[in-house]
């Protein structure tokens, strides 16, 4: 089975109730884990009590009080986990240089969760100096655009860097070709993968080509192939196969989540022909089963499939569809899975949205019962028997 995320208990960008500042406030009660959901608590901690003290530690609101910086760097050496979910102007700086202008070391810091405020200015790029601030990281999220000239978040953790969320444009692969990141560095426990282009509001559609170029440079640079891999805001799946055909192996991939791409299923042969040893995928769909496979009579299409195809995947176990109302009915998403069933003898899951899953069910459990399906019902009702109520993401 594929590996799972690191394991780095956190708050992954959901700011709740995981490690409140709540009981410390009521009971006086030291804690080495603090979730300030709301900044303004800021001022009920006093900051020279925890002086190298916190392990864990996460922000979910705009961060302008500058107390909340001062607890970071206060904290610096003994932080495992840090999350801050609205990035303001300047906070980088802050977070990368101590209040005397020194050099800030995360010496044990094992994740990092940055995130933009969704109202906030354009951050501007941080100029740095050759320091390792970070080198222990096993879990890198930079949920906004790149927001340093140079290389300090991916410097000197090459070795321990399991997980990296990025969102790319020009300028951030234009920083890693320039430092020479993925040449002198192979990242080779890097096994998680997630990648969006960086879209502003100014040129939206601009931006998007640009992603897609920002995507193939990614993928053409690094050195070591993941093994989960999910890209998000890329619609075209012939662009999106080749970006990823440039990676140097396929063979190591086990996980692709592509939900923001509509993928027939006359494409699925090409895809899984590239990934050999895919056993998770999540995508979206067309409304249609495409080329191939639309000039085949439905009634002869189990066979068609059954008779070509499926021996070219013998890994492949989970299916997790995305579904838009617009213009495709929940038959054709059903039968799409049915379909892929056929096609993947292997596959034993298929998840949908859990607003669609009774409907989704009902239609699987009629499909089953078509005359032109009995030869494969006895696989088709293990599928049934393991759908899950709820839609899970794979990345």
């Amino acid at each position: 089975m594929v590996e799972s995320k690191p394991n780095l208990t956190g708050l992954d960008g959901r700011v709740g109730s995981a490690y409140e500042v709540l009981p410390e406030l009521f009971t006086k009660t030291k804690s080495s884990m603090f979730s300030l959901f709301d900044s303004s608590f800021i001022e009920y901690i006093e900051i020279p009590n925890y002086n190298n003290s916190l392990t864990h530690l996460a922000f979910g609101g705009d961060i302008e009080d500058e107390r909340i910086m001062q607890l970071v760097q206060s904290n610096a050496q003994s932080l495992q986990i840090l999350e801050m979910m609205h990035i303001m102007n300047g906070n980088i700086a802050e977070l990368l240089q101590s209040e005397e202008g020194d050099d800030q070391i995360f010496p044990q810091l094992r994740k990092l969760h940055l995130r933009k405020t969704p109202m906030g200015q354009v951050l501007r790029r941080v100029e740095t100096t050759e320091a390792v601030v970070f080198p222990s990281l096993k879990w890198l999220s930079i949920d906004m655009p790149y927001p340093l000239a140079d290389d300090t978040f991916l410097r000197g953790n090459a070795g321990t860097l399991e997980y990296l969320e990025m969102q790319i444009d020009t300028e951030s692969i234009d920083m890693l070709r320039n430092f020479n990141v993925f040449q002198k560095n192979r990242f080779a426990n890097l096994k998680h993968l997630k990648l969006r282009p960086a879209i502003t509001a100014d040129d939206e559609n601009n931006n998007m080509v640009l992603g897609n170029i920002s995507l193939q440079m990614f993928l053409q640079g690094i050195s070591e192939t993941p093994r989960r891999l999910c890209i998000d805001g890329f619609s075209v799946f012939e662009e999106l196969m080749e970006s990823i055909s440039r990676l140097p192996s396929m063979n190591n991939l086990r996980v692709l989540n592509i939900m923001d791409t509509r993928v027939s299923l006359s494409q699925i042969p090409e895809m899984l022909s590239r990934l050999p040893f895919l056993e998770e995928l999540a995508i979206g769909y067309t409304a249609d089963f495409g080329p191939m496979f639309s000039q085949v009579p439905l009634d002869d299409l189990p066979q068609y499939i059954s008779s070509r195809f499926s021996s070219m995947s013998p890994h492949l176990w989970k299916l997790n569809q995305s579904f838009d109302e617009d213009g495709i009915s929940l038959e054709t998403f059903a039968s799409y899975a049915v379909m892929m069933k056929i096609m993947c003898p292997s596959l034993t899951r298929v998840m949908a949205p859990d607003t669609i899953q009774k409907e989704y069910r009902e239609i699987i459990q009629t499909e089953i019962t078509k005359p032109y399906l009995q030869t494969h019902k006895k696989d088709l009702l293990v599928l049934l028997r393991a759908m899950p109520k709820i839609l899970v993401r794979l990345i």
